[in-house]
């Protein structure tokens, strides 16, 4: 039996919907971070990455380190490629260009 083409289209549309309030919060995160760092004095790079590995801590502990291999070779892969999320590149957009620290080395 065929799906009609508005079911279809109904839950790609869920999918796309879930995946742009999915990049918001991150956004959003990744804007407390850039806020609480630099009113901190931190390097942004720091703090991003101390906080990627508390992420994958987490992962870790609560769905196991096979789950963990899977999430670090899916970012892999997808840095790799072309594959950029919108949130990914909006949060390097605000990194290079908002926090007047450079992407690469969290330096002024």
């Amino acid at each position: 039996m065929q799906i009609p083409s508005n079911v279809v289209q109904l839950h790609e549309f869920r999918q796309v919907s879930r995946q742009e309030i999915i990049d918001d919060i991150s956004s959003e995160a990744f804007m407390l971070l850039r806020e609480s760092a630099r009113s901190h004095g931190l390097p942004i790079k720091q703090v991003l990455i101390e906080h990627m590995r508390d992420i994958a801590v987490v992962i870790n502990s609560v769905d196991g380190p096979e789950t963990l291999v899977e999430v670090l070779d899916s970012i892999t892969r997808q840095i790799k490629g072309d594959s950029v999320s919108r949130v990914s590149t909006q949060a390097f957009n605000a990194l290079s260009f908002s926090s007047g620290h450079s992407a690469h080395t969290g330096r002024p």
